[in-house]
């Protein structure tokens, strides 16, 4: 299997754990829906859309994911928490994923234990920055 399969393997796998989707066209809809939904189960709702068009796998864990986690330490919000929630425009789909869910992802993807994958949540929370070291260079 090539890099570019392996990565859009890896992005289906994340599009799969998503809670709700629908069309792109209604995305302010959608959005508003979504937002209503988690914040009458949670109390709190945050939205970090993420257009997709034009990128690879290797973008969520290299940029996404350490400049979310940087962005909720400003919101003093846990990159666990379950009041956030990411909006993927993939495609004509907008797909709502967890942060949880996009997070335990990000940490399977990384092939990396919890005390590590916590490591790594800690430096992005600090930086908004990924380790050249740790992640791959591109799918």
């Amino acid at each position: 299997m090539s890099a570019v399969d392996a990565g859009h393997q890896q992005l289906e796998q994340l599009l799969a754990r998503a809670f709700h989707q629908g069309r792109a066209v209604l995305a302010n809809e959608l959005i508003d829906e979504v937002r209503r939904q988690v914040k009458e189960e949670t109390g709190a709702a945050v939205n970090y859309e993420v257009p997709l068009i034009g990128k690879e796998h290797g973008h969520l864990l290299r940029t996404v994911a350490p400049r979310l986690a940087l962005f909720l330490e400003d919101k003093r919000l846990g990159p666990r928490s379950r009041s956030v929630f990411l909006s993927f425009f993939w495609r004509d789909t907008l797909y709502f994923v967890s942060a949880p869910e996009f997070y335990d992802h990000v940490q399977q993807a990384l092939g990396l234990d919890s005390e590590a994958f916590g490591e790594v949540l800690g430096s992005w929370q600090r930086t908004g920055r990924s380790s050249a070291g740790l992640l791959p260079a591109g799918d």
